[in-house]
């Protein structure tokens, strides 16, 4: 019953927005609405991303929420050529691969 409530939302929500394009442009404007729908539809596919890079669970999800705020905060620069979704998983990717750095330095740093 849950899933189908949580069905239904998302289907309201995505008809909202067409294209991921359409969700693109929301997204430079700060509509909320559109932030929650991507955050709801992404979310799991990103920590799973961060969890492929990162071992630690509370650090992955750390790195997936702070990976949707610069996202939200960088969708500007989005160019509308290709994929949106590639777009923000390359980010997401990114955000890991500078953790990963960051924490290989720190280690170095130690010693």
């Amino acid at each position: 019953m849950h899933l189908e409530i949580e069905t239904d939302y998302m289907a309201k929500i995505l008809s909202l927005f067409e294209t991921e394009y359409d969700l693109a442009k929301a997204l430079v404007k700060g509509d909320a609405d559109a932030q929650r729908m991507f955050y709801e539809k992404f979310s799991y596919k990103f920590l799973a991303i961060c969890c492929r890079y990162i071992s630690d669970r509370m650090a992955a999800e750390d790195l997936m929420v702070e990976s949707m705020m610069k996202i939200f905060d960088k969708v500007s620069q989005f160019g509308f050529k290709g994929s949106f979704e590639g777009w923000a998983k390359r980010l997401v990717v990114n955000e890991a691969l500078m953790y990963l750095r960051g924490k290989k330095n720190a280690r170095s740093g130690d010693r």
